[in-house]
């Protein structure tokens, strides 16, 4: 949309077509739309339908960014390169992106991808399995992960909408050497699963 001090300029849209039917009856107009003849209604709506949804129209690109304080907790028991078992349990602190979407709409739907850089903070424990708690404990900052996922979005009027979008996430590796208990570990990847629901209000 082009606003300015005297003239608003939008899309042609479907709801259009009653307002500018009368106009398809002037000549003046008519020799500038290049039109023969009066359009009938349903002439004039199929025009602004198939304006409304032309291919140019149909693809949406844009960029988004987001960023959550969080509390994920995930472990699991893990062997060594020798066999010993490890309980490696990891909490996700804060995590965000900034992404790139390309989305494909239809009548009021959207299917949409999105794909970019992630970073986060998590702290990642390690212990014996079975021992009562953990031997060394890492803080990670971590700026080189990445994200992507897909989702669809529906315009409930023109200016409310809702999507549904799943996100998978890979915040990177923590990795430690501990002198203390003779003991390292080359990369504990962090990933995240995320299925999201929002509202949105477009100005």
């Amino acid at each position: 949309m082009i606003e300015g001090e005297l003239v608003r300029l939008r899309a042609l849209e479907p709801e259009d077509a009653e307002r500018l039917h009368p106009w398809t009856y002037d000549p003046e107009v008519g020799r500038w739309m290049n039109n023969e003849h009066p359009l009938s209604l349903a002439q004039v709506r199929k025009r602004c339908e198939e304006r409304a949804t032309n291919t140019y129209g149909k693809v949406v690109l844009g960029i988004e960014a987001d960023w959550q304080a969080s509390d994920l907790n995930g472990s699991g028991i893990f062997p060594n390169s020798v066999g010993t078992l490890y309980n490696i349990g990891t909490n996700v602190k804060d995590y965000g992106s900034v992404r790139g979407r390309l989305g494909f709409a239809f009548d009021r739907w959207m299917l949409f991808g999105t794909a970019g850089w992630a970073w986060g903070s998590w702290n990642t424990s390690y212990g014996f399995a079975g021992a009562p708690g953990p031997f060394v404990t890492m803080n990670v900052q971590s700026t080189d992960g990445w994200t992507a996922g897909a989702g669809i979005e529906y315009a409930f009027t023109n200016n409310f909408l809702g999507r549904v979008e799943y996100r998978y996430t890979d915040l990177g590796r923590a990795s430690f050497v501990d002198i203390g208990t003779n003991s390292a570990e080359l990369g504990n990847r962090v990933t995240i699963n995320d299925v999201r629901v929002g509202l949105a209000y477009k100005f």
